[in-house]
């Protein structure tokens, strides 16, 4: 679905997920532990990936 109706965003996502009416707190818990763990599976500036 993103693909047809959200062309112009598709290079700028890293993940998709579903989630049922999380509280503000709750995404923001999430957000948190999502990037944390992308953090660490991307390379780092000025690191060398072999």
């Amino acid at each position: 679905m993103l693909h047809e109706h959200a062309v112009i965003w598709i290079d700028h996502h890293q993940a998709v997920e579903t989630v049922d009416h999380p509280t503000d707190g709750q995404m923001l818990e999430h957000a948190r532990r999502f990037f944390r763990a992308a953090d660490r599976m991307l390379a780092q500036p000025g690191t060398h990936r072999t």
